[in-house]
């Protein structure tokens, strides 16, 4: 990943310019925290204010009916005056109070009787009944309540209201005009957006506003504020938000008359002196930083110039180039800077000329050794082009021409050019290529290996080419030889068991108690021998590719069940636990049932060996989708890591632990295994034990070279 560089020249600028900038803000930040809470708190009281006028008001205008109301009480009630002299009465107490409309005398049943008004706003006197009326019901059987105000209503151009009065006898209506009240209201402004509106809290509707949207208050009716406001007992405040806009509202509950008072303004007109002081002061601090940058801008030019020759001078001495010679004019220590970096530059040219000859003779040295070597050498990179190749390696490749800054794999043989790409793609693995041409027989060994610098750096792969044809020849020469005596022995030591059979059963004649302990012991030597030499000849046919298998369906647990009783008597003796845990009972698949046997024998065989007593032994089968899995795990000293490869090579133990035995146990179970597509490995981590596994297809038409190991 490239690394990204923050430029000294914008660094500079940026440190200045904040460092400018920096104080600026806080003033403007903390201006702001001061300014707004006291923005909002003055007009929070400029609110509270009006609300207090505007409730003074309401107040005095239902205090003034009030103070009528004994009046009007006492005189329907005198029984020393006739009814004439009542209604000149009312009539006179009406006309002198320009907010009364008309009284009116209910019976019990709230029925109107009789009703006093004034022309100029009743053209005729319709007595009404209220006796079915709910509000009316709920007054009448009130003992609480001896007055209510109810039914607002706005009728020929009147906004009226009625004001009942309860009587022993009888019942009073007052019908109010809020004409009066209402002109009066209308005034009460804040701003342009800020507007007062009365809303009924017994019938939760709008009584009266002033706003020029009439929809605005209409709305305020359904809004948590109407019902924090019914509860309140004193003048509150507090901000909202209604269709996306916020509001500051204060608000007063006049009991009395079940009226909630709300005086509503935008927050935003509310606070415009703090926001255009804040966008002056924005303005103020962009110009600022105008500035700021434009003296950033020409310091830094001077400082960043030198530095930059210094930089651009530098990366050509890196380049190999030591003629350098900058000039730098500024009086101070950056012109020592530079003379400094010349003087620097002229010594390491004059270091460079000593070096360069000592370069040419350790490269001659380099060269002579690798190209006199006996192996073959190519130096490759990572993407397989040669930097190097020695003459031996272009004679066992047939290479005539230079191919260096070529690819290898352009060039080599369709045969080979596999083999060399794995060699190449897997460091440290060792690979066979076999160049033999008739009957010139040649056989290489390669192996490949990372080349780094003592700084660990990656400079490319090399890949030695080393001549094993002899190793190959006498490799054969003893596998014939194991073969060819192998082959020459079977036969007499089958004869010879044959005899010793004959002999213990006594068909030659009566033998006694110590005779037969020696042939059982002859017999068990020579079993083991005859097995060993079978071994030697099935690895022999398997590797020449003449073991056929013998297909048919077995049931594997069956094989494993016989195998575990036959070797019964072995772990017995050593007092082993045997665990043997089949999926279920029958688990068939298509296979050799007697090599399988076999490597049933060879795997619980070795676990016996190397399991000590009262150790544990498990046996495993399970299903795996179209696969049969097996295990034979152990409780021993389990295998170093280092030999988990190489158990399943020709006479291959592991050191220190031979128990007996050829070395070819392990290598048997792994031909026979992959003689039916199948895998074997182990898993062991030393002291703890070892676990042999192999896989088996269930139909020898699937083959699992590639399945990966689970």
């Amino acid at each position: 990943m490239k690394k990204i560089y923050f430029p000294f020249f914008l660094k500079f600028i940026l440190i200045i310019t904040t460092l400018s900038i920096l104080p600026l803000l806080f003033l403007s930040i903390q201006s702001n925290k001061i300014l707004y809470p006291a923005l909002s708190t003055l007009y929070r009281e400029l609110h509270t204010k009006t609300i207090e006028n505007i409730t003074t008001k309401i107040q005095g205008y239902f205090e003034t009916i009030y103070q009528v109301l004994p009046l009007i009480e006492e005189t329907i009630a005198r029984q020393d005056l006739p009814w004439e002299s009542k209604q000149t009465m009312l009539r006179s107490i009406i006309d002198t109070n320009d907010n009364i409309i008309a009284v009116s005398i209910l019976d019990l049943f709230g029925k109107e009787k009789v009703k006093i008004y004034k022309e100029q706003f009743l053209p005729s006197a319709v007595l009404e009944d209220f006796s079915k009326t709910k509000f009316f019901l709920d007054f009448k059987n009130s003992t609480s309540q001896q007055n209510i105000l109810t039914n607002f209503r706005y009728e020929d151009n009147i906004y009226q209201i009625d004001a009942f009065y309860k009587h022993k006898n009888f019942f009073i209506r007052i019908t109010l005009s809020l004409n009066s009240l209402f002109n009066q209201l209308k005034e009460y402004y804040i701003g342009k957006t800020g507007f007062l509106t009365i809303i009924s809290a017994k019938e939760n509707s709008l009584i009266f506003t002033n706003t020029y949207d009439e929809n605005l208050a209409k709305n305020l009716v359904s809004t948590p504020i109407v019902e924090l406001a019914q509860f309140s007992t004193t003048i509150g405040s507090k901000e909202f938000k209604q269709d996306n806009i916020t509001y500051i509202a204060s608000y007063n509950f006049l009991p009395m008359i079940n009226w909630i008072i709300i005086l509503q303004q935008h927050r935003d007109e509310a606070f415009l002196p703090a926001t255009l002081l804040t966008n002056r002061a924005t303005k103020i601090i962009l110009i600022l930083i105008l500035i700021s940058i434009i003296i950033s801008f020409l310091i830094a030019t001077g400082i960043s110039r030198p530095i930059l020759k210094i930089i651009n001078a530098a990366k050509t001495v890196a380049a190999g180039n030591f003629n350098v010679n900058i000039k730098i004019k500024t009086f101070d220590e950056l012109e020592i800077l530079g003379e400094t970096f010349n003087h620097m530059a002229q010594k390491l040219n004059e270091y460079a000329e000593i070096q360069l000859d000592k370069l040419i003779a350790e490269k001659t040295k380099t060269e002579a050794i690798i190209f006199s070597i006996q192996d073959g050498i190519i130096l490759t990179d990572y993407n397989g082009n040669v930097m190097l190749i020695n003459k031996k390696a272009k004679d066992i490749l047939g290479i005539n021409d230079d191919i260096e800054n070529l690819n290898i794999f352009d060039i080599l043989d369709e045969k080979i050019r596999p083999i060399f790409e794995s060699a190449i793609n897997q460091p440290n693995k060792i690979f066979e290529i076999d160049l033999s041409q008739g009957n010139f027989v040649r056989y290489y060994q390669t192996i490949s290996l990372p080349v780094t610098t003592p700084k660990n750096e990656k400079i490319g792969i090399v890949t030695v080419l080393h001549d094993i044809t002899l190793e190959k020849e006498i490799d054969k020469m003893k596998d014939d030889f194991l073969h060819s005596i192998t082959h020459d022995l079977r036969n007499p030591m089958t004869s010879i068991r044959g005899f010793i059979k004959f002999l213990s059963d006594g068909i030659a004649g009566p033998i006694t108690e110590q005779q037969r302990k020696m042939l059982d012991t002859m017999d068990r030597a020579s079993f083991k021998l005859l097995n060993m030499i079978n071994d030697i000849l099935d690895i022999s046919k398997i590797e020449a590719g003449k073991m056929q298998l013998e297909v048919e369906k077995i049931n594997i647990v069956k094989i494993a069940q016989s195998v575990i009783e036959i070797q019964q008597p072995h772990y017995e003796q050593k007092n082993i636990k045997l665990v043997f845990e089949p999926e279920k009972e029958t688990i068939e698949l298509e296979a050799d049932g007697k090599l399988i046997e076999r490597v049933f024998t060879n795997l619980i065989g070795n676990a016996i060996k190397f399991t000590p007593e009262n150790g544990t032994i498990t046996v495993g089968i399970k299903e795996k989708n179209d696969f049969v899995e097996c295990f034979v795990q152990d409780t021993g000293e389990g295998i170093p890591k280092e030999y988990l490869e190489k158990i399943f090579e020709k006479f291959s133990q592991v050191k220190n632990k031979s128990k007996g035995g050829t070395g070819l146990g392990l290598t048997i179970c792994k031909y026979f295994v992959e003689l039916h597509k199948g895998k074997i490995w182990v898993e062991s981590e030393y002291g703890h034990g070892a676990k042999f596994i192999f896989l088996l297809p269930k139909r020898q038409l699937q083959d699992i070279t590639n399945e990966e190991k689970t």
